[in-house]
């Protein structure tokens, strides 16, 4: 089995509150200048991205799939196919995401140029790039690993890597021994293609 991830989710997920605002504060007051700021940040995030698969990847073996190897794919054009065939494509999320637009943009073209390791298109997205491969290796050979729900229209199996909060027996959210309230991946599921046509045009 491979799984395929579509890297732009964990980017996302790794880079959205990275860094608090006492950090950031805490940095001004040791005299850090902008630039390192920004580096240290980015920094950060890429290691979280590059941590993220080995913890995914256990979680999913843990279901019983054995995965022999990982693909990564990312979207390393902003002006790609969709766009141009419909310019408002998505402009309603950028708005909502502009406080972390730029990171999500730093921490790409470091993946892309500087490490080498993910799969990317001029031309089309992460989804689209996945749902290629699938096809080409074989829906039962492989899993899907994203939170975008549009994949979800590739009849397959998928690992939903969202987090929700872990409820007991009262309704009531699990705190782990740190004093955190546990999460867990939404985790395992299989679509099927009556299912996948209905995701696609509704």
């Amino acid at each position: 089995m491979i799984a395929l991830f579509d890297f732009d989710s964990i980017i996302y997920s790794s880079t959205y509150r990275i860094v608090d605002f006492s950090t950031i504060r805490d940095w001004f007051n040791d005299g850090k200048k902008r630039d390192w700021m920004e580096n240290e940040i980015v920094q950060m995030s890429v290691n979280r991205v590059c941590n993220m698969p080995t913890i995914i990847m256990e979680a999913i073996e843990e279901t019983g799939i054995n995965v022999s190897h990982s693909e990564y794919f990312v979207t390393a054009n902003k002006q790609d196919i969709r766009r141009w065939v419909y310019p408002d494509y998505k402009a309603n999320r950028i708005s909502k995401q502009r406080s972390i637009r730029k990171w999500v943009a730093k921490v790409r073209k470091y993946l892309i140029h500087d490490m080498n390791f993910v799969i990317k298109s001029d031309i089309w997205e992460a989804d689209d790039l996945v749902i290629d491969r699938a096809k080409q290796i074989g829906v039962d050979l492989c899993v899907i690993v994203s939170v975008d729900k549009d994949l979800k229209q590739q009849a397959g199996i998928h690992f939903d890597i969202y987090k929700e909060k872990v409820i007991d027996e009262f309704g009531e959210p699990v705190i782990d021994e740190f004093g955190n309230t546990l999460k867990m991946y939404r985790g395992l599921s299989i679509v099927t293609e009556k299912e996948a046509e209905y995701k696609l045009f509704h």
